[in-house]
């Protein structure tokens, strides 16, 4: 058996959460704001937009597509040191990359090695929480989820400001020390020590890959799903600065825009979370998750609509942004009820690698329609569709799932029964589901 050696739900904990909050920020919220960068590296290149693209394409769909390996890497090494690691290379690659003489470049070191790096911290640090949380996992979980819309809140401003005042590769510098402070919420992410005795080696393995998931009908349908929601958010997030400026608004006010993307995506998350706390409805996860995605997709579609007014723009991405929280924080409980608890982490491992593709390729793609046509609209057009019908998708996993469609019992060592992991594996991020019903 295995037994703790730290008191949980007080004291360090809290710092911890705190930190898990900053590194949501510095890390995948710093990803998120890459798309301030566009309309200038899309000015000083003179690429197009299909090119231009790729690079926060590239940056977040490689942190979504690393995720099984970055788990590998953390049980292994623990979450201290991944952490701590993995800012230092996306703090380094943001410095080399300012000095890019072409865009391949950057997509390259400011896209696919800087996005790795995130990835592996993000999942260090998101998995964490657990080891130091019990009977408030839940409300943790949910508190460091918000990072990520807080981040837009913060940095958009502050990113459009040092592109301004110094250019894109003096805010790069800059931006490189931002999130060169993941080496300080790592260092305070302590992994927590365990005891184990009489372990079977087949226990002390991470989970890994379940083959008998490709056989499941709603599994397959989750994987389609998430394909189409990174092919449509991608182009709605990372060609937002550039549809915005083409419809008249200037820099500035896009970046305003951005900022209160990020207050309402905060507040869709808080919200998914309370409507599936309250449990109304059975498969309540899986009635949010598509409801949301659909309904993203209906707002970037409206968020494309050209010759519109300040007003309505900013609106329309509340409302998207909205939608997209609301949509991210459904995930994790979608894979509960589907699929148990026993098989969260194998499941999330599979659609973060679906989501990752879709996002890789998706912005890209809208680049390309935009400057075939000579419109951004389209773009967003485009990904709403994709996103509606990703949501749409979903809708019969409820009725599968109530009417005999099982998938196959998962191997014992495979259950989340992650007192038995050895010491340094992110038990914590595994066990997410702790607080979530049985299925």
């Amino acid at each position: 058996m295995a037994t703790r050696c730290l008191q949980t739900d007080r004291g360090w904990a809290w710092l911890v959460l705190f930190a898990a909050v900053i590194n949501q920020i510095v890390g995948v919220g710093f990803s998120i704001v890459l798309n301030a960068y566009y309309v200038p590296w899309l000015q000083y290149f003179g690429e197009g937009r299909f090119m231009t693209a790729w690079i926060s394409s590239v940056n977040i769909g490689i942190m979504f597509f690393v995720g099984p390996l970055a788990t590998a890497l953390t049980s292994r090494f623990g979450v201290q040191r991944s952490l701590i690691a993995s800012s230092l290379l996306s703090g380094s690659c943001y410095v080399i990359s300012s000095y890019a003489q072409n865009i391949t470049t950057l997509i390259v070191l400011c896209g696919a090695v800087s996005g790795a790096g995130v990835g592996v911290g993000y999942m260090a640090g998101y998995g964490i929480i657990g080891e130091y949380f019990e009977k408030w996992r839940g409300l943790a979980y949910g508190i460091a989820a918000t990072g990520v819309g807080i981040a837009p809140m913060i940095l958009a401003p502050l990113q459009q400001y040092l592109i301004d005042s110094y250019t894109w590769r003096g805010a790069l510098i800059i931006s490189a020390g931002v999130v060169l402070n993941g080496c300080v919420v790592g260092a305070i992410m302590r992994d927590p020590p365990v005891h184990h005795t009489h372990l079977p080696a087949h226990e002390q393995r991470p989970p890994c890959w379940d083959s008998r998931l490709i056989k499941d009908a709603p599994f397959l349908l989750l994987c389609v799903s998430n394909t189409l929601c990174g092919l449509g958010l991608s182009p709605g997030v990372v060609l937002f600065y550039d549809h915005l400026e083409n419809q008249g608004l200037t820099q500035d006010a896009a970046s305003w825009a951005f900022m209160i993307w990020g207050i309402l995506n905060v507040c869709g998350r808080l919200a998914a979370a309370f409507i599936i706390q309250t449990q109304l409805l059975q498969f309540s996860g899986v009635h949010v998750y598509y409801v949301s995605q659909t309904l993203t997709g209906i707002f970037s579609a409206l968020l494309g609509i050209p010759g519109q007014s300040y007003l309505y723009y900013n609106t329309m991405a509340g409302f998207y942004a909205c939608c997209y929280g609301m949509l991210m924080a459904a995930w994790p409980m979608t894979c509960v009820e589907m699929f148990g608890q026993n098989r969260l982490m194998t499941a999330m491992g599979w659609f973060q690698e679906s989501a990752g593709v879709g996002y890789i390729v998706g912005a890209p793609l809208g680049g390309y329609i935009a400057d075939a046509f000579g419109s951004t609209a389209l773009a967003y057009y485009g990904g709403g569709l994709c996103l509606a019908v990703g949501g749409l998708v979903v809708v019969p996993l409820p009725y599968l799932r109530s009417h005999g469609v099982k998938v196959e019992a998962a191997p014992n060592h495979l259950a989340n029964d992650y007192s038995k992991i050895a010491p340094g594996t992110v038990r914590g991020m595994l066990s997410s589901d702790a607080a979530m019903p049985e299925v």
